[in-house]
């Protein structure tokens, strides 16, 4: 299964927020893109649920 092109768009603009709220609505976004990809169930986990992200903890 080729990953190519997977990471497109992937990242968040400079100066944005990186939350559950703007995950899941880019999530929204791009539903139908994600479905046609095969996915049928996606989800948050960790420190994004706990509301504890940090710049470190979402990138490292």
């Amino acid at each position: 299964m080729s990953t190519k092109g997977a990471r497109t768009g992937a990242r968040a603009p400079p100066g944005a927020s990186l939350t559950a709220e703007s995950i899941l609505g880019t999530l929204a976004e791009h539903r139908e893109r994600i479905r046609s990809l095969g996915i049928r169930r996606i989800g948050l986990f960790g420190s994004f649920v706990r509301g504890e992200t940090t710049l470190w903890n979402a990138t490292g």
